[in-house]
């Protein structure tokens, strides 16, 4: 559904937001920056609120999208609203939450 993303356009993407992650979708790829700190705190924020959990995953991706266009990625999500879980991990981790932490005592 979103356009080919050519090589071009991914480097220009990259200068212009820095780091960016590729996500493959079912229809087509999206590419996602790094939040910024108040984009995560509202994620966070709708996370631990019962009434507004259900949103968070929707929150930190819609706030993070730069490929396709908004309109195109709303599309997508009609289409295919799975899409929003399966960037979730890849846009999350760009900011620098992992699974596990690397502990070591000394």
């Amino acid at each position: 559904m979103s356009d080919k993303l050519t090589d071009e356009k991914f480097e220009e993407l990259k200068t212009q937001f820095g780091e960016v992650v590729v996500v493959e979708t079912k229809l087509g790829p999206c590419v996602f920056r790094c939040y910024k700190r108040a984009e995560y705190d509202r994620y966070m924020s709708f996370l631990f609120d019962e009434k507004k959990r259900h949103k968070a995953q929707e929150i930190i991706v819609r706030s993070t999208v730069v490929y396709p266009s908004t309109a195109q990625f709303d599309e997508m999500v009609d289409r295919a609203p799975g899409i929003i879980t399966t960037c979730t991990s890849a846009v999350l981790e760009l900011g620098g939450q992992t699974g596990e932490p690397e502990i070591r005592k000394s």
